[in-house]
């Protein structure tokens, strides 16, 4: 995911006390840094496989929203902020069926 962000129109240049490199536009930001030998390593933030588990077990499912596993992968706060959406989306079923009629 990370290799397919691109440097916008123009470029860009980054530059530390020893080098500059200029990173032409459209080019792979990531991918071209790494052959440039500005970056050593890129450590991925997110577990694709659990990623994988949960987009199955929440995308693709029509169940309750697995709150539980958002919050230990996530965190507390992006938990509630989806608890929340679904007690809207709840919510405002009856309204907008009220609207539709």
């Amino acid at each position: 995911m990370v290799d397919m962000i691109r440097a916008p129109s123009g470029g860009i240049t980054l530059q530390t006390c020893m080098k500059t490199v200029k990173i032409p536009e459209g080019m792979a930001i990531v991918p071209f840094l790494i052959s440039a030998n500005f970056v050593e390593n890129v450590l991925p933030l997110h577990s694709t496989e659990f990623l994988k588990h949960l987009q199955q077990k929440w995308v693709i499912s029509v169940d309750k929203q697995p709150l539980d596993e958002i919050r230990d992968y996530f965190g507390t706060e992006i938990a509630m902020y989806f608890s929340w959406l679904g007690h809207m989306t709840t919510a405002l079923w009856f309204p907008a069926l009220l609207g539709l009629s």
